[in-house]
C-alpha cells in the first residue's frame, strides 16, 4: 500500500552552486549535479541503501556537510543516513529537513574523496516510492555545493492483478466526528484468508478483522483510537489489495 506524504519545499536553484567544487559519484561514475538515482525491489522489512561518494575537486580544503530533504516519501516508513556517523533511523514525516551534526561535518582535501556516506529507506514491508535530496555543501559558503535526489522503489510480484480484485471500496464518515468508521467493499475472487487491517500513520497495526463476504460492510470501532491519520487495507494472505485513508476527530 502506498500513503504519501508529500511536502512543498521551496527550494532557491541560487542556493545549488553551478561551480562544481564538490563532485558526486554514484557506481564509481561522475554524476550530474542534480541527477536523479534510483533504487527498486520487492519490499520486505530491512533496510534499502543507497551509496554516494564525495569528491572535493578543487585546490585547498573545505568542511563539507550534507543535509537530507524529504520530497516525497510514503508514510509508514523509515529512513536515515550515514555521514561520518549513522544517524538513527527516524519516522518519514518526523524530520522533513534532517542536517547532519556541525561536529560531524567533514574536512575534505583536493582530490579526497568520501566514501562514507549512505542513504536508507526502510519500507517496513510496504509497496510504494519515496524520494529524499541530499545536499552537500561547504560550511564556510553554504552555496557552493552539490545534490542528488535519491528514489527508492518497492514493488510487490502481481500486485496489479490482486488491485483488481478490489472493485470498490468506502470509507465513511471521514473524518470521524466522533462515529466509527463503516467500510463498505465489493471484491471479486476468494475470501480465503481477506481482512481489513487499520493502520496508524507510522506504519502500526491497530486493528484487524476478518471480511466476512464479497459485498460487505464492516464497522471499524475508534473509540480506543487516538485522534489521527489512519488507512484500512484490504490484505488477502498478507498482500494488500487497496487501501483508504480516514481521520478520527473528536
Amino acid at each position: 500500500m502506498k500513503h504519501t506524504l508529500t511536502l512543498s519545499l521551496f527550494f532557491s536553484f541560487a542556493f545549488f552552486s553551478n561551480a562544481q567544487n564538490i563532485q558526486l559519484l554514484y557506481n564509481n561514475e561522475v554524476v550530474t549535479n542534480g541527477s536523479l538515482l534510483t533504487y527498486s525491489r520487492p519490499t520486505d522489512s530491512t533496510a534499502m541503501e543507497v551509496d554516494v561518494e564525495v569528491l572535493w575537486a578543487t585546490e585547498g580544503e573545505a568542511d563539507v556537510n550534507v543535509r537530507r530533504y524529504e520530497v516525497d516519501v510514503q508514510a509508514g516508513t523509515g529512513n536515515y543516513f550515514c555521514w561520518g556517523v549513522c544517524y538513527a533511523a527516524q519516522n518519514a514525516g518526523a524530520r522533513p529537513v534532517w542536517n547532519a551534526l556541525a561536529i560531524h561535518s567533514l574536512v575534505l582535501t583536493q582530490l579526497d574523496t568520501v566514501r562514507n556516506f549512505h542513504a536508507y529507506h526502510e519500507p517496513r514491508n510496504l509497496v510504494g516510492t519515496s524520494t529524499y535530496r541530499y545536499v552537500w555543501f561547504n560550511t564556510a559558503e553554504p552555496t557552493d555545493s552539490a545534490w542528488v535526489d535519491i528514489q527508492f522503489t518497492t514493488t510487490s510480484v502481481g500486485i496489479e492483478e490482486r488491485a483488481s480484485s478490489v472493485k470498490n471500496m468506502q470509507v465513511y464518515p471521514n473524518p470521524t466526528l466522533g462515529n466509527d468508521v463503516e467500510v463498505v467493499l465489493d471484491l471479486s475472487g476468494s475470501l480465503q484468508n481477506t481482512k481489513l487491517v487499520v493502520y496508524n500513520m507510522v506504519g502500526e497495526r491497530v486493528l484487524t478483522s476478518t471480511v466476512r463476504g464479497l459485498q460487505s460492510r464492516t464497522m471499524v470501532p475508534t473509540s480506543d483510537l487516538s485522534a489521527g491519520l489512519y488507512f484500512v487495507t484490504v490484505e488477502r494472505n498478507g498482500s494488500a489489495l487497496a487501501s483508504k485513508r480516514f481521520v478520527v476527530t473528536r
